[in-house]
């Protein structure tokens, strides 16, 4: 089963990610929902998800330099960027 993190600062958006989507029927769990970069990065770090979405514009570590870091850190965890 694949693990995901989802971060955003919109709380309802990330939210809503994680309850709308049947993750289980689709083989994911998610793992953590973060509201900034920092936040994400730290859950990142501990349970090290297979997949990240990632808001563009957080606090603290936008979601362009949080990719840049999970890449350095960990190349094979998938990035998925979104903004609204």
């Amino acid at each position: 089963m694949y693990k995901i993190l989802i971060a955003d600062d919109e709380e309802i958006i990330g939210t809503c990610l994680e309850k709308m989507i049947d993750w289980k029927k689709i083989g994911t769990e998610v793992i953590g929902v973060a509201l900034d970069g920092e936040e994400a990065l730290e859950i990142f770090r501990e349970k090290m998800p297979d997949i990240v979405i990632l808001d563009i514009n957080m606090p603290f570590i936008n979601g362009i330099e949080l990719a840049g870091i999970i890449h350095k850190e960990r190349p094979d965890t998938k990035v998925i960027m979104l903004t609204a």
